[in-house]
């Protein structure tokens, strides 16, 4: 900042003192420990809230809010500052970009990072967190790691699923680094009309590792997906072929989940608990006020297993088209007390692959998440739901192996009773996309009776399921 505008801040201070600070300043991107690729420059991203301050224009960043980006070779003492510009309003946020040269970035190299904000109505700063959460500061710096590009051809296959929207506008395509974004988008494919659309794209040796994407569909007018966007890492050291976990347009959910919450508040003295959070029909009731829905229970109602024990539930349906990615946090007495770390919430990811999602009980005030790697699917193998459903004479379930498993997973079928009826197939290891069909017949070839029977993909260490229906 310049010394003209330093002495109008000082001035502006003066007569303006009553201003708030920034609420908050965060969403540092690339998150922490990305891999870089040498040899170009490097866009970090950094965003800012200020009540009615940066939700006042979409082109042009809120009066009085500054941002500076630090960096630093590893190791090093001097940070090297660079002034960010306005980027983009992003909901009620701004967002500031600037650029890490190329010729810092070397592999082999690790580059540390901070962003800082700069409200000139009262000279405060801000230092927050990367879009994952981890803390983004002087103290606490980024690591971005520099690495060299790929050493062999990849293909990458992806895939989306588009059963959140109710009319698609042909063609679905992806879009992003690798096609100069919206200037050549590859179309992908439905062939078994099932709503999720398939791509693959060869990326040749010598291509950068990390990579960002997004979905769009349609060409007049291109409808574009709202959300951050994508991005993945190219593996050129694990075989020619890479799958990347399925998608979602929008990262919207595509059936109703229920989802059980638990918390243990033993040590609390509890008044007036209630669950909060980011997606409907979860809200912010310490800001909005609250309703019966979302009190939770420690009286064995509500999901609840056992009256007075100190642990309080419920269960809430999420309609689909939720977004996916949900926050949320508890209240002993109605008001925003679960003292979590700076700016985060508890979080988890619903799926489309179960009608109840139960989450693991944590603890009041406590900041714990390997929790959530209980809730999300597998991330080396996923199964499709059965088509056709329900079914009369066979249907068909899709597998897909991201990576290969070091224990082999096996594709069964079982009653409501648990009983095993067939085994599809055992000893699926290899990455790749699979197909089997079920003729509904048990191990012995006799034709099962009509009812609900499960679907189930595991092996020892995973295990994903699904139910379909046999009308005879």
């Amino acid at each position: 900042m310049s010394r003209a505008i330093f002495i109008l801040t000082i001035l502006f201070v003066f007569i303006s003192s009553s201003f708030a600070e920034v609420g908050w300043c965060g969403n540092v991107w690339p998150n922490d420990e990305d891999e870089i690729v040498e040899g170009e420059d490097l866009s970090v991203y950094f965003q800012i809230w200020k009540d009615g301050i940066t939700d006042s224009s979409d082109s042009t960043p809120g009066d009085g809010i500054y941002a500076t980006l630090y960096y630093r070779v590893g190791g090093g003492i001097t940070w090297t500052p660079v002034e960010m510009i306005y980027n983009a309003d992003v909901g009620n946020n701004d967002e500031f970009v600037a650029i890490i040269p190329a010729s810092v970035l070397t592999a082999g190299v690790d580059v540390e990072v901070y962003c800082e904000s700069f409200d000139a109505t009262d000279s405060s700063t801000c230092q927050g967190n990367d879009q994952v959460g981890n803390p983004a500061t002087e103290d606490d710096p980024l690591t971005y790691h520099i690495i060299s590009p790929t050493t062999t051809d990849v293909t990458i296959h992806f895939s989306v699923n588009m059963n959140s929207i109710d009319t698609i506008s042909e063609p679905v395509s992806i879009v992003g680094d690798f096609t100069s974004w919206e200037y050549s988008p590859i179309a992908m494919s439905d062939s078994d009309a099932d709503g999720i659309y398939e791509g693959s794209v060869l990326f040749p040796a010598g291509s950068a590792r990390h990579q960002e994407y997004k979905y769009i569909m349609g060409t007049a007018p291109v409808i574009w997906e709202t959300v951050a966007n994508r991005s993945f890492d190219i593996d050129d050291t694990s075989g020619s072929d890479q799958y990347i976990p399925m998608d979602y347009w929008n990262n919207c959910s595509t059936r109703p989940v229920v989802v059980i919450f638990s918390v243990d508040m033993s040590a609390e003295t509890v008044i007036d608990p209630y669950i909060a959070g980011s997606q409907s029909p979860l809200h912010w009731g310490w800001d909005d006020g609250w309703t019966d829905a979302d009190r939770i229970y420690d009286d064995a109602t509500h999901c609840d297993q056992t009256a007075g024990d100190g642990i309080y539930s419920t269960a809430i349906e999420f309609p689909a088209g939720t977004y996916r990615d949900i926050e949320y946090k508890f209240t002993t007495d109605s008001t925003d007390n679960e003292p979590l770390p700076p700016f985060q919430n508890h979080k988890f990811t619903l799926t489309d692959d179960y009608d109840t999602l139960i989450l693991t009980t944590i603890t009041f005030g406590s900041f714990d998440t390997s929790y959530i790697k209980d809730v999300k699917l597998p991330a080396v193998m996923k199964l499709s739901k059965n088509s056709p459903n329900p079914f009369n004479t066979s249907t068909s379930i899709d597998i897909i192996i991201l990576k290969r498993l070091d224990t082999p997973a096996k594709l069964s079928i079982y009653n409501l009773d648990g009983k095993l009826i067939a085994k599809l197939v055992d000893g699926i290891a290899d990455p790749g996309h699979y197909n089997f069909i079920w003729d509904g017949t048990n191990s012995q070839n006799i034709i099962v009776p009509s009812g609900i029977y499960i679907y189930k993909l595991e092996n020892g260490k995973y295990e994903i399921s699904g139910k379909m229906t046999l009308v005879k």
